[in-house]
């Protein structure tokens, strides 16, 4: 969730055959300062994980995945 949109930033910017040196379309370089200014709030994101598996008789793990033209993904869950 962090690094998709600089990916899909980056795509936009291959596709339009983009060298090094050239200035980034506006309506591009907006989006990245959008995504750039959005940074900051990484510290607040929390993600509890917990693996306690105390007496456990079975485990399940579970998996899902999806695509789309500009990304995908996939995650698992330990049941």
């Amino acid at each position: 969730p962090i690094i998709i949109l600089a990916k899909i930033i980056l795509q936009e910017l291959w596709k339009l055959q983009i060298d090094w040196d050239d200035s980034v379309p506006m309506d591009i370089g907006s989006k990245w300062l959008t995504y750039k200014n959005s940074l900051k709030n990484i510290n607040d994101i929390k993600l509890p994980r917990c693996i306690i598996l105390k007496d456990a008789v079975r485990f399940e793990l579970h998996a899902f995945s999806d695509a789309s033209e500009k990304a995908y993904g996939t995650c698992l869950y330990l049941k």
